[in-house]
């Protein structure tokens, strides 16, 4: 007895009853001459009796098993009764009252509600005379069975009630665990940072510390004796060097251990992860040598291997997916292809934005080519170390900041494809190291004496056109290093970059690649659009390169907008396809489009390719 919700199952057996009894009612009264002889109302009410009083005890939210059991057998074992004693041939009044017996049959009320009702009613037509014995093991049979169909229904929703009273005791119990797991957690990096900062205390307050000290000393000792506070100062700044060693070295310690699974077998574990529960035909191949790349490169491919095949099957309705992963010469690319409905002007959303935010951290780019009921085709790209074989790349660091040039040396120093040659303050110098060493690449100042970095840059271009310049330059030098550019610098970069960002870009512009920031192009378009005193030749320089295309992007794009492709390209500008490939990313980005089509639309809209 109690009170229970009612499931969809007890509506449907409620209206299967309900049915049941009115065809009977049908039947009792369209054929009551032929089954009874003087049928009246008395009979209908007694059998419409059988009917209501049980289901008193059975209806939304209420259930009296003990009663509604009672009731079924007196009622409808009576009235199969009286069926059997006026009518001469049988009639079988318990079928749809089995499973509703054997629905809300309990244990115990099932130990002597089921051999009546399976037993005793067939047993009732052999009494009265009218129903053979092979008929009366018919009808048991047939009780049998519906009384079973009632016990499934009943076992089938308990089940499922205590399947769902599982899952939320494990849900209760799951989020005890995350909140156990978060205080860990809290507790944890709170030691964590105690440590951290007890070996930062050590080690670079110890080292402020006894800077201070010494510079203090220095000071004391200018006035009365320079000479021995010259030999103080030296002894000051090789303690700096030391120091800056020891922090270098805690840093290091603190820098997780790189895993030395290669990315393809990231790829196959995500891909396969990826198949067994989207049911999506994905296949895979690997291009080239694969060599170990940092960890860094691997967790932004993975992420956008990720973004990509979730975009092509919930937003390109994609079946079947290809994933290329390709290492060329100085160079990664990721390439996956779809065979989904495709969008002419697709638009960055979706998580492209996000992909190329990730692919930015690691001088990487991004490229989408789609079409309406063509498919997508997304390219990252991101710039390697690879093999240099045995040449190295010989660099000239043009700075007239000694810290800069040495901290930069000492960086340098732990890469083994790159060679320091030569060190000097101004263009001059810059000059005279080109004509003596013959670099590869200058990293080149702005603002020095004697000559700056944009002098330089003309002179150095004039007569060693092959040496490449990287300008390393402040905000407040943008000026000057938009001259730079134009005059043909292959990068420029902000002295604030991070050293391994700065070790990629060298690599990337070794191998024939042009470089610029995010920030340093909004930086240097802001100064050409607010800039009110530009020289003649200039201005017409900002009109006809109005998103600060290079020279050589504006030829790709001339042979993009003819319709070739990046292999015909390369072949007509020399150029790897790769180098292509990464001259087609920056043109995007800088034209802010993500195929070609719209890139020749923006490019004839301002005329940046002519006819």
């Amino acid at each position: 007895m109690g009170a229970r919700r009612w499931k969809w199952i007890d509506w449907s057996l409620f209206s299967l009853h309900l049915f049941w009894y009115l065809s009977i009612s049908v039947y009792l009264l369209a054929n009551s001459s032929r089954i009874i002889d003087g049928f009246n109302g008395i009979h209908f009410l007694i059998f419409t009796l059988s009917y209501v009083v049980p289901q008193f005890f059975w209806r939304p939210n209420y259930k009296n098993v003990v009663g509604f059991t009672l009731a079924e057998l007196l009622f409808g074992g009576f009235v199969t009764g009286l069926l059997y004693y006026w009518t001469d041939h049988y009639i079988d009044n318990m079928s749809v009252p089995m499973i509703l017996l054997g629905y809300l049959a309990t244990r115990k009320v099932a130990y002597w509600s089921a051999p009546i009702a399976i037993l005793g009613f067939p047993l009732l037509g052999v009494m009265f005379g009218h129903q053979t014995w092979v008929l009366t093991m018919d009808t048991v049979v047939n009780h049998l069975l519906l009384y079973g169909i009632g016990v499934g229904y009943n076992v089938f929703i308990m089940n499922n009630r205590t399947m769902k009273a599982l899952l939320d005791k494990n849900k209760k119990q799951y989020q005890l665990i995350q909140q156990y797991v978060t205080q860990v957690e809290a507790l944890t990096l709170k030691e964590e940072r105690n440590r951290l900062a007890g070996e930062l205390h050590d080690t670079v307050g110890y080292a402020f510390t006894s800077l201070i000290m010494g510079l203090e000393a220095s000071k004391a000792l200018m006035e009365m004796d320079p000479n021995k506070a010259g030999e103080k100062m030296e002894g000051i700044l090789q303690q700096a060097r030391v120091s800056v060693d020891h922090i270098r070295q805690q840093i290091h310690q603190i820098k997780p251990t790189e895993e030395n699974t290669m990315l393809s077998m990231h790829f196959i574990d995500e891909i396969r992860g990826f198949s067994d529960y989207s049911d999506i035909q994905i296949s895979f191949k690997l291009i080239g040598q694969e060599i170990q790349v940092p960890l860094a490169i691997q967790h932004v491919l993975t992420r956008c291997l990720q973004e990509t095949l979730t975009n092509a099957v919930r937003h390109g309705q994609a079946k079947v997916i290809i994933v290329t992963l390709t290492y060329e010469a100085g160079q990664l690319i990721l390439t996956v292809r779809d065979d989904g409905c495709g969008n002419h002007d697709l638009t960055f959303g979706f998580g492209l934005s996000t992909m190329q935010q990730r692919l930015t951290t690691v001088m990487g780019g991004l490229q989408i080519n789609s079409g309406m009921n063509a498919g997508t085709e997304i390219i990252c790209t991101v710039p390697i170390k690879g093999q240099l074989g045995n040449n190295e790349i010989r660099l000239v660091i043009i700075d007239d900041q000694d810290l800069i040039r040495e901290s930069l040396q000492i960086v340098f120093m732990r890469e083994s494809d790159l060679e320091v040659v030569g060190l000097g303050q101004n263009g001059r110098e810059a000059i005279e190291l080109c004509q003596q060493l013959n670099p590869n690449i200058i990293l080149l100042d702005v603002q020095m004496l004697e000559m700056n970095g944009v002098e330089a840059t003309r002179i150095i271009k004039q007569q060693w056109p092959h040496i490449k310049i990287i300008i390393l330059t402040t905000f407040e030098e943008m000026g000057s290093a938009k001259e730079a550019i134009s005059l043909g610098a292959e990068g420029y970069l902000l002295k604030t970059i991070h050293p391994r960002d700065l070790l990629s870009a060298i690599r990337l512009v070794y191998r024939g690649g042009t470089l610029m920031s995010t920030e340093v192009a909004r930086q240097l378009i802001n100064l050409i659009n607010h800039s009110n005193d530009v020289p003649s030749e200039n201005i017409r320089l900002t009109k006809t390169h109005e998103y600060d295309l290079t020279e050589r992007e504006l030829q790709v794009l001339k042979y993009l907008s003819d319709g070739d492709k990046y292999r015909d390209i390369a072949q007509k500008l020399f150029l790897s396809e790769g180098t292509v490939r990464n001259y087609v990313s920056s043109l995007y980005s800088k034209l802010e489009v993500n195929n070609r089509t719209q890139a020749m639309k923006k490019a004839q809209m301002h005329g940046l390719v002519r006819e």
